[in-house]
Parts: structure tokens; sequence; C-alpha cells
């Protein structure tokens, strides 16, 4: 590997005089300069960011830590977070969790040992384990979607709740009452508020709500078409059916083909995410879209107001609405 002692001495100059040049702080000639940049560009010197970070006590990297980043709502969420970070001078190292927490805290002692100068984090399961880790690593820390109440910890999330109260709204303006749900994992936040979204909708016109609809599971395919499936075939006389993300509507559809439901025809379908798998969807979905952008933006402000010391107040929590997106997937329903 070519180090600055490297450049120093194919210049003809010191260690020190290398770091002047390359930085543009300090006193050194414009011949000088050249002859250094000469010596890094004939060597293909890249500077050491972690060294360099040791040295400012800054890194300008910042880490992102994700359930996982087949999901297009995470693939989104990484790449304008890497977009709006990268504009303003920092860099974003990624790590997914794929669901167990003991990767998430070895990606956090990653993070850690590359001195990074704060960490977001969408949580696999219970985040208290790794804001722990994060707060004795001394950086900040902001969480995604997943922000428990009660905890002193900055965090962006949608609002769960009235987002799906909307999509429930939609389908009992349509006549439907036995409206399915194919949910994520419970006690995860957005689990939880969405699942209280449905309720609330039924609540607020003085239905009673159909518990025994409601499937809980994983933000996977395969468990969301296990339940789907179970849920079609125990209540046949299901006529509307939500699914909580974009993996889960996936795997809704289908379970819903192979039993031979037309959508909307025969079951009309909504998401709490506006799916972007053109190929497992026909037709077009009605679909909560989650306001990605604004919730990154958030992210960004808040984190690096910690790290620049421009936000030092309590614990900040962001909530943004959703937007629904009524299209093909859902009619009403027929008499």
């Amino acid at each position: 590997m070519v180090t600055i002692k490297d450049v120093a001495a194919r210049a003809g100059v010191s260690t020190a005089t290398v770091s002047r040049a390359m930085s543009g702080k300090g006193q050194v000639s414009e011949a000088t300069r050249l002859r250094v940049l000469a010596a890094v560009e004939d060597l293909g010197f890249v500077p050491s960011a972690v060294a360099r970070g040791l040295k400012t006590r800054r890194s300008h990297l910042i880490g992102l830590i994700l359930p996982e980043i087949n999901d297009p709502f995470f693939a989104e969420i990484a790449a304008a977070v890497e977009g709006i970070a990268s504009d303003l001078a920092f860099r974003v190292i990624i790590g997914t969790s794929l669901g167990h927490v003991d990767r998430e805290i070895a990606h956090i002692n990653t993070m850690l040992s590359y001195h990074v100068d704060g960490i977001m984090l969408s949580a696999a399961l219970d985040p208290r384990p790794s804001i722990e880790r994060i707060e004795r690593g001394g950086v900040p820390c902001v969480l995604i979607d997943d922000v428990p109440k009660g905890r002193q910890v900055d965090g962006v999330q949608v609002d769960n709740l009235h987002g799906m109260a909307m999509l429930t709204d939609h389908l009992l303006d349509l006549g439907h009452r036995r409206i399915g749900v194919v949910a994520g994992r419970v006690p995860s936040t957005p689990a939880v508020e969405r699942i209280e979204g449905y309720r609330t909708a039924f609540r607020r016109r003085g239905l009673p709500v159909p518990e025994e609809l409601i499937r809980p599971g994983l933000w996977t395919v395969d468990t969301a078409e296990a339940r789907t499936t179970e849920l079609l075939a125990s209540h046949p006389d299901v006529t509307a059916l939500i699914s909580m993300s974009t993996l889960i509507t996936v795997g809704a559809l289908r379970a819903a083909r192979a039993a031979g439901r037309r959508i909307p025809e025969d079951l009309s379908v909504a998401s709490f995410d506006d799916v972007a798998l053109a190929a497992e969807i026909t037709p077009f979905l009605t679909a909560t879209r989650q306001p990605v952008q604004a919730m990154c933006r958030e992210l960004c402000r808040m984190l690096l107001g910690r790290i620049d010391g421009t936000r030092t107040g309590p614990a900040e929590r962001v909530i943004i609405p959703p937007t629904l997106h009524i299209r093909a997937s859902t009619r009403r329903l027929q008499a």
C-alpha cells in the first residue's frame, strides 16, 4: 500500500509538507504543491480516512443499518440517505441485519471501529440492545421507523396509524366489511401501529373489529404467502385484503392467485407501501406511499445536527404522513 511517506520521498519533501499541500492549509509554494500532487497522481496515493479521522475527531462517515436491502422500501432509504449525505460531504457504510440482533450488533461494532460520526438504525427486533451499544460507543443515533416510546433517542417514522386507517377507510367506503390484514412482526412499532389504525377505522364507524381476520407474521414474502393462504381458506367470506409492506404484498398476491381469487373482481387488495415490483402487480395496486425522501432528509438533519453540535436538546421524534394512491386493485363490493 502506498503511504504518505512514499509520496514525500517521491516529491523530495517532508510528510508534513505533503499534508499541507494536499489539505491546502499552511504555507506551501505553488511549485512544491504541484510536485506533491504529481507524486500523488503517479503513485495512486489515497489518504486514509480512518487515520485522518483520528487526528480531526471526525471521519465524515455515517453508518446505516437496515433489516434487509432487497425490500424496495429499504433500498429506497439507502439510496436517498447516500445521496443526501454525499451532498453534505459524508460517506455511508451500509449493513444489513437480516432479522438477527447479533448481526446488527456486529455491524455496529464494525462501524464504531471505523470511527463513524453517527449511526442510523432500523432495528431487526427490539432496538434497545443496539441503541445501548451505540450509546456506549459515544456516537449519536437516529432510529428509522421503529421508534420505541419512552426512549430518549431521535427517530423518524411514517404515521403508521393514519396510513392504515386511510386504507381501511377506503375499503369500508367501497362497502367491504370482511377485510383481512396480513401484518408484519408484532410487537414491532410499525406492525402494532398499523393494526391499531385498522381497528380505529372500524371503531370510528361504530363497526365491530374483525379481529379474527388479522394475521401477524414476518416481513417476508414466504410468510405472507402462508398467512394469506390460511386466511383465505379459513375465511372464504373475506372480500378485501390489506398487506403491510412491499414484500408482504408480493406474498399475499401470490396466495390470492393460487386460491383462484381474481383481483379486484373477487378480492380487493391494498398495500401499505407503494409497490415497485411491476411483474407481481396485476392490476396496479391501491397503496399508501411512504415519503422516503422527506423521511431521509429528516434523518440526515437530525443525525448531522447531533454530529456538528447544532442540535443539543432533548430527543426528537418526527412523524411524517403518508399519501393514499387509489388504483385498479380495489373496487366497490358487488351486491
